[in-house]
């Protein structure tokens, strides 16, 4: 949060503890949530690499280019991934010689997307920040629609950052659990 916005935060608290516990929610929200961008980005890279090499060894041309395509659209959970195994079929089809052949790209990023989402993500990440499945989803259709492609890629840094903040406020418990997996 901006200086502005957290002095105008601390202003409206009523008392000195509680400007206090707007000041302490306030730097640990943000200490989360860049620690949390910050590991989801570092996974995100090295999925991209572990993509490249993978279709590199598969001989697709211009295996950097959809490396790091797999990488960026991961950002956006569940419809990413979907549109890199679609872009990685066509890729696949157009430049094998056989049906099978031109399948094992996406098979391959599906093998990297499975292990790192439900292995790596899990244990880097955390359960503390877990945000629950039908939220996330809810939360980039709506982005999604607002936004486009912007908006995808911002819905769950923003559900994070909610999730945060409202498991620090006591008022908002209940929407802090109901954004919990």
């Amino acid at each position: 949060i901006s200086a502005i916005v957290l002095r105008k935060l601390v202003e409206l608290a009523p008392d000195w503890h509680a400007k206090r516990g707007v000041v302490v929610a306030t730097r640990d929200a943000q200490r989360d949530l860049s620690v949390y961008v910050f590991t989801i980005s570092v996974i995100n890279a090295v999925l991209g690499v572990a993509t490249a090499t993978a279709l590199w060894a598969l001989g697709i041309p211009d295996a950097v280019l959809w490396g790091g395509v797999a990488a960026a659209f991961n950002f956006a959970p569940y419809i990413g991934p979907m549109l890199t195994v679609a872009a990685l079929s066509v890729v696949g089809i157009t430049n094998a010689h056989s049906l099978l052949l031109g399948l094992a790209p996406p098979a391959a990023f599906l093998a990297l997307h499975f292990i790192e989402s439900f292995v790596v993500t899990p244990f880097l990440a955390g359960r503390r920040l877990a945000l629950d499945p039908i939220m996330i989803f809810l939360s980039l259709l709506l982005f999604g629609w607002m936004w486009g492609i912007a908006g995808l890629l911002i819905a769950v840094p923003l559900l994070t950052c909610l999730k945060i903040i409202a498991s620090r406020v006591p008022a908002w418990a209940a929407l802090a659990k109901l954004l919990s997996a």
